[in-house]
C-alpha cells in the first residue's frame, strides 16, 4: 500500500500554497500532521523532518520518495501513483 504524509505548519506560507494546490489538482494525502500539534512534532522528529512543507510516500512502511518545498512537477507525479 503507497502512503503519502504531508508535514506542515500552520504559519507556513507554502504549506497553505501546497495544500490549496493539492485541493484543486485532486491530490490527495493518506496522513497531514500539523508540526505545531505534539502529534506532528513527535512524527516530524521521527521522519527527520528540518522544514515545511514535506512529502513522503512510503510502501509498506519503506520510504520511496521525499520532498520539502512547494514543487508542482513531484506533487504532479504522486497523483500518478495513485
Amino acid at each position: 500500500m503507497i502512503e503519502t504524509i504531508l508535514f506542515s505548519a500552520s504559519w507556513c506560507g507554502p504549506c497553505k500554497t501546497l495544500k490549496k494546490y493539492a485541493k484543486d489538482n485532486d491530490i490527495s494525502f493518506t496522513s497531514v500532521y500539523d508540526i505545531d500539534t505534539e502529534e506532528g512534532a513527535e512524527l516530524s522528529a521521527l521522519h527527520g523532518i528540518r522544514g515545511v512543507p514535506t512529502v513522503i510516500t512510503l510502501s509498506n512502511s519503506t520510504e520511496l520518495s521525499r520532498f520539502t518545498g512547494m514543487n508542482i512537477d513531484k506533487l504532479n507525479k504522486i497523483k500518478e501513483t495513485k
